[in-house]
């Protein structure tokens, strides 16, 4: 194994011996900085295996219900070029942070999660087939969950950071549904199979549906909510109370890894005119929406949160038109460029004079004129090479859009003409500059994507016509925005400060619905005496059910009983997200796994006995171990934990805990649910999507008791450590010890249970 596939790990290793002197209250800048220049220094080493054949390493995760998953990971030009940008992005803010917190005294926790969430991000990139990329991605969701909840008593960062991971978790839940589909249909998911496979067509309900179309869409909903496409978008400018440098590494390189993903397999896009059509759909809705909501932002970093949302539409719109290499280039400019504006946010804001710009008709009349020469100029260039397509015709129209209203923003300025005339120098050598890195970057990549140029689409060029359209009314605003009546003007302002109200749309349509859900079904059917009657039957009929599965005693249609355990169990969740205490919360859990457990083993792919107890044992543990916590409960009024920003060990133990249920890869919850995912999905994909839902609501439900029962200022997880003998200690390490040991290695208590 060549010891370039050992560099997620470095910063990894680099992490938790920076988390282990910061508990131990030693100085941790020289050696968290020392492990991330050690990746940069052997990414740079890297560049001599540009244009060398592929480097190759795999090895197994686990093969249980015929189900063999393999961890594969390679090194190509690809991998080679995202890993010098991470780890260079990585370093400087490394660097940077070391000054930035150098008065904050969970600086080392910082500094670790900062060197995990590169780790992540490092292991995302070198991905050879979808598993991996998926662990990958699910990584970066949650060590960027952990930077933004820094400030975990801050409760709108605390709000923010929620939100970011629930729209992550519906991604996460459509990249598994992908995921689950290659192995179902393809046998695995290595990129250079499902990339070259033949197509199938599925029959859901009535349709037939293209099976590549279908992966395709899956994963770009994945990327939409990690790179924050619209309706996605909610969570980007609410980030902002975090750390500066957390800021920088989020848009200057996790944003970017949508478009990386559909680099990778760009030649599934390429054969799916319904999934290109949606994802350019899409990328012009992002940009649109990015710039009306960045019309009505006084703060910098939201403008800057929206400009980087725009960023990423164009990223999504070259790939749609089979330009991933600029969209490739696009995403590594953009992660140097937009690192460099929020860690010099500060000092923009200082500098930037409120009035430094005159408004002139004569100015708009200039940039139409511009673009319409670019585009005229670009369209005859492409006939007489005999070049007609999306690819060129679109990319005239934005580059004549940018071209023209770059020179229009120069013409504003008040400056002389001398001055003038030397930004114009400036900015044409910079492009020429570009243009030049581009076409090298062209040459490095080449061979790792498939450019698709070729294609001349209608809808495409239509919808780019209109784009071009509203951007020349908005130039030539100034001869007609005097007429429009100020009431007009207000709730444009309105609209454009609110966001269009998106949020609130999914409060009222999503969120109001599942928390009054939850209220009712705690109040009418598990409050009291009768809800204890109540939830003690459910609890031993979801135990019978789980009997009949594991020893194949089936005495009713098995499509009704996995119905039956998938209603309790949405039942149960609905009921944990507003459950009345911790202990309530905690047995609800515990019994909805049981009847996650009962849906595998009733499915047509039945998973087999040894997986149904392996998450059984693994889930009572998680439960015992909960229950000790909350029985050694002190509450006491020591407010030492928010003054140095940390968790009481309670608190940690209890925050692990609880993620531990929701199925992170590295947990034994993670094993079973993709079991149980590839079982359901064999027999039935809505089946599989519907219990999917379910892991987004246990999300949640989670998340929400971590927010009132730990996050919180007047909690007693956060005030006070609960009172644990040093046996009662060892147990719930152990526990939580075993669930990891079990999601990483699996197989070993699988076959001790066969």
């Amino acid at each position: 194994m060549s010891m370039f596939f050992l560099m997620p790990l470095i910063p990894f290793i680099g992490g938790i011996l920076t988390l282990v002197y910061h508990f131990r209250k030693q100085n941790t800048n020289l050696l968290t900085n020392m492990f991330i220049l050690i990746s940069l220094c052997i990414s740079l080493l890297l560049i001599g295996n540009i244009n060398q054949p592929k480097l190759y390493y795999e090895f197994s995760f686990f093969s249980i219900n015929n189900l063999d998953l393999k961890i594969k990971l390679q090194i190509d030009n690809l991998s080679i070029v995202m890993l010098l940008l991470i780890n260079f992005i990585s370093f400087i803010i490394h660097r940077y942070s070391t000054n930035y917190l150098a008065s904050d005294v969970t600086q080392g926790r910082f500094m670790a999660q900062l060197s995990v969430l590169t780790a992540a991000v490092s292991l995302l990139v070198i991905s050879d087939n979808l598993l991996t990329a998926f662990i990958g991605w699910q990584f970066v969701g949650l060590s960027l969950y952990i930077l933004l909840n820094h400030y975990h008593y801050d409760n709108n960062a605390n709000k923010s950071a929620k939100k970011k991971f629930i729209i992550n978790r519906i991604g996460d839940l459509s990249f598994l549904t992908a995921v689950i589909l290659c192995y179902v249909y393809f046998g695995n998911s290595d990129f250079n199979l499902i990339n070259s496979a033949n197509d199938i067509n599925l029959n859901i309900f009535t349709y037939s549906v293209s099976l590549n179309t279908l992966i395709v869409c899956l994963i770009f909903i994945a990327v939409m909510t990690k790179s924050a496409q619209f309706p996605f978008h909610i969570w980007l400018p609410d980030t902002m109370q975090t750390p500066t440098p957390v800021s920088a590494i989020m848009h200057g390189g996790v944003i970017n890894s949508g478009g990386f993903l559909l680099a990778r397999i760009s030649q599934m896009v390429n054969l799916s005119d319904f999934a290109s059509n949606f994802i350019f759909t899409i990328g012009i809705l992002t940009i649109i929406s990015a710039a009306f909501f960045m019309f009505s932002q006084s703060d910098v970093k939201k403008q800057l949160a929206y400009s980087t949302m725009g960023q990423m539409g164009f990223m999504v719109i070259q790939c749609s038109i089979g330009l991933y290499t600029a969209a490739v280039f696009h995403l590594v400019a953009h992660g140097f460029f937009k690192a460099f504006l929020f860690l010099n946010a500060g000092n923009n804001i200082k500098l930037t004079p409120k009035e430094n710009k005159k408004s002139n008709p004569i100015f708009g009349l200039i940039a139409l004129f511009v673009s319409l020469t670019i585009i005229i100029a670009g369209y005859k260039y492409a006939v007489s090479f005999n070049a007609l397509s999306n690819a060129y015709l679109i990319s005239a129209i934005f580059i004549a859009i940018t071209v023209a209203q770059l020179i229009s923003e120069i013409l504003k300025f008040k400056e002389g003409a001398l001055n003038k005339i030397l930004f114009f120098l400036i900015i044409t050598a910079l492009f020429l500059v570009y243009i030049y890195s581009g076409h090298l970057l062209d040459h490095v990549i080449i061979n790792s994507i498939a450019n698709d140029t070729s294609k001349i689409d209608l809808y495409k060029l239509v919808i780019s016509g209109m784009v071009f359209i509203i951007q020349g009314l908005i130039w030539l605003s100034p001869l007609y925005i005097k007429f429009i009546p100020n009431t007009i003007h207000i709730r444009i302002y309105h609209l454009s400060r609110n966001k269009l109200f998106i949020e609130e749309f999914y409060r009222k349509i999503f969120l109001g619905p599942y928390r009054k859900s939850g209220d009712w079904f705690n109040t009418i059917l598990f409050e009291g005496n009768f809800g204890r009657i109540i939830l003690f039957g459910i609890t031993i009929s979801s135990l019978i059910c789980s009997y009949m599965g594991v020893t194949q005693k089936t005495y009713f249609s098995p499509v009704i009983i996995i119905l039956l355990n998938q209603l309790v169990f949405i039942l149960l969740i609905f009921s944990a997200n507003r459950a009345l205490n911790i202990r309530m919360l905690n047995l609800y859990i515990l019994i909805a796994q049981i009847n996650l457990v009962n849906m595998g083993l009733f499915s047509f792919a039945a998973i087999t006995p040894n997986l149904a107890l392996f998450q059984f044992i693994n889930s009572v543990l998680i439960f015992i171990a909960i229950e000790l916590i909350i029985r050694g409960q002190k509450h006491q009024s020591s407010l030492k934990s928010t003054r140095s920003n940390s968790l009481v060990l309670s608190g940690m133990y209890f925050t692990i805990l609880l993620f531990l249920w929701i199925g992170i890869p590295g947990t034994a919850s993670f094993v079973s649910e993709v079991n149980i995912m590839y079982s359901l999905t064999r027999d039935n994909l809505i089946l599989a999507l519907i219990s999917g839902g379910g892991f987004i609501m246990l999300a949640i439900a989670v998340l929400h008791a971590l927010q009132e029962h730990v996050f919180n200022l007047k909690s007693s997880f956060l005030l006070a450590n609960a009172k644990l003998s040093l046996n009662e200690h060892i147990f719930i390490v152990f526990c939580i010890g075993v669930n990891i040991f079990n999601g990483i290695h699996p197989i070993w208590l699988l076959n001790k249970l066969v």
